[in-house]
């Protein structure tokens, strides 16, 4: 308990000393750069997160040499990426895109004579912040789930912050933070004990080092390798070293407790990597990287595996990516012997020949990761036992008028006593209707899974005013039933999600559902209000 209460005193002693030094500022405004890495449906991946200081509800206008009237909004964030979606559905946006969000910031103007935004991860190195400044988001989240008639009810505060500050001391130091301070509003049966009412998570601390023009790089704390994101979160350090398109590294450290996020010394975890990157511009690179890395537990070797990863951009209409990971020893009658072993397998294809019409593939095969001395299995799929093999695909049609069309598919193979599965469907969607800002849209898809069948319809209202207020109510119900001959199941999900830039600075993101399953009434509701600064 003591632990955990000095994090939750540093947190917010943190948080007190920035509102200190924010008070004092003067206000300006920043361009954060992101580039478009990926597409799939109506989510657009950008290679920008938390790490510079992007937040939900975000909205930024495409770029493509000069500003377009396409604009997106972010829903969802990691530490160095996020995913948005189109304002206008109707619209296009191709991988290699670039997109800025104005931030307001503070002490943190343009250099004279210079209209250009501060780059954002891109690949050959991050482009510091202005010296001397401190960006990011601090929020207030509130979580609950339950049932309406009485039964389980989870209900969860949390204060989130994040910061970047760069250029610490004029030295190209830069310092970054993510963690949030949550406590237990409802008595939730899960919890074991009353310390767990309060807990801290910690996701990301680090100070690193990385300039473009320096062929000496390093990062040190609780970090996640943009060379490696593939192992996860690493309590340690990274060094790494350039010379022309090529990067070596060694990242080392030890495996949090992914569930409480403490120091845990048990797992010590190491990386080695050599990556070779080209492309004509820091949003549309291509890179290679091969690692070698190894797990230890007690002492004694856990497992160890080659990672490759590979990701192609040309122009702005093919992209592809693909990760796999081989194990190099395996486990049989008790014994660890070499032996090569897939353990996941990834690939995706993303092709925009037409502004029109986009194409999706993708391949994916998963096996759980065997570790020999905790004597564990550690899933990193759905499927939790053999070698799943899965290939999906998509067409994205976007037509005049405002109306767009889809057509999505997925196909699993069978293996042992579980049997094939498959999904497919199409939907339609009418944008903006009559310049109103009203959208509408709907979608089927037919799922047959390891054990139920079912059809699946959605249909989604939506309305955007000027980029700034965005309300979208969903209705879904999916019918189905059991491959074990059961009688047929109904659940039923009314959604409401609303995005407020209330200003330059100041944001609200609302999500609902209730759940009509069996006789249960269920719900759900997030909802965050927070500050950039």
């Amino acid at each position: 308990m003591r632990q955990k209460t000095r994090h939750a005193v540093l947190l917010c002693t943190i948080l007190l000393v920035c509102g200190q030094w924010l008070h004092g500022q003067t206000t300006g405004n920043r361009d954060i750069v992101a580039g478009v890495t990926y597409i799939s449906g109506a989510s657009v991946y950008l290679n920008a997160g938390r790490g510079q200081s992007l937040a939900a509800g975000d909205t930024g206008t495409v770029i493509r040499g000069t500003p377009t009237a396409v604009r997106v909004i972010i829903g969802a964030v990691s530490s160095s990426s996020s995913v948005a979606r189109l304002l206008n559905p109707a619209d296009s946006v191709a991988v290699g895109d670039t997109i800025a969000f104005q931030k307001t910031t503070e002490a943190d103007r343009p250099l004279a004579g210079t209209g250009a935004p501060a780059m954002a991860g891109g690949g050959r190195g991050i482009a510091p912040a202005s010296p001397g400044t401190i960006h990011g988001r601090v929020s207030l989240q509130y979580a609950g789930w339950g049932d309406l008639a009485g039964g389980a009810d989870n209900s969860r505060a949390s204060l989130l912050l994040a910061l970047d500050a760069g250029q610490l001391f004029g030295s190209g130091l830069r310092f970054t933070m993510y963690g949030r301070l949550t406590s237990a509003l409802a008595q939730d049966a899960r919890l074991r004990n009353p310390e767990e009412k309060l807990s801290v998570r910690l996701f990301d601390m680090t100070l690193s080092y990385d300039q473009p023009a320096s062929w000496i790089g390093m990062t040190v704390g609780r970090i996640t390798s943009r060379y490696a994101g593939g192992i996860g979160i690493v309590d340690g350090a990274q060094v790494f070293a350039r010379t022309g398109p090529l990067t070596f590294g060694i990242l080392a450290g030890f495996q949090p407790d992914y569930q409480t996020s403490q120091f845990n010394s048990e797992r010590p975890k190491g990386l080695a990597f050599l990556n070779y990157a080209w492309g004509p511009s820091p949003y549309n690179p291509g890179s290679t990287t091969i690692a070698y890395g190894t797990q230890y537990y007690q002492g004694n070797l856990d497992r160890d595996y080659l990672y490759l990863q590979n990701t192609v951009g040309i122009n702005s209409k093919l992209f592809v990516y693909q990760s796999s990971e081989v194990d190099l020893h395996t486990q049989e009658g008790g014994q660890i012997k070499q032996s090569f072993r897939l353990t996941n397998t990834f690939v995706t294809l993303n092709y925009t020949p037409a502004s029109w019409l986009t194409a999706t593939a993708g391949y994916d095969a998963n096996r759980p990761i065997d570790l020999f001395e905790s004597m564990k299995l550690l899933p990193d799929s759905l499927f939790q036992r053999d070698l799943k093999q899965g290939f999906r695909g998509g067409l994205f049609f976007r037509l005049p008028m405002g109306v767009s069309l889809m057509a999505t598919g997925g196909y699993r193979l069978s293996t042992g006593d579980q049997p094939a599965g498959y999904n497919g469907g199409g939907g339609v969607r009418v944008s903006d209707i009559g310049r109103t800002g009203f959208s509408v849209g709907g979608r089927y898809q037919k799922v047959r899974g390891l054990y139920t069948d079912g059809n699946d319809v959605t249909v989604e209202l939506e309305q955007s005013l000027a980029g700034k207020f965005f309300l979208g109510l969903r209705y879904d119900r999916y019918s189905f039933i059991d491959l074990d001959g059961s009688d047929p199941s109904v659940i039923t999900t009314a959604g409401l999600n609303l995005n407020w830039l209330i200003a330059r600075s100041w944001y609200l993101t609302l999500t609902g559902d209730r759940v009509w399953n069996s006789g249960q009434d269920l719900y759900r509701i997030f909802a965050e209000f927070g500050l950039h600064f």
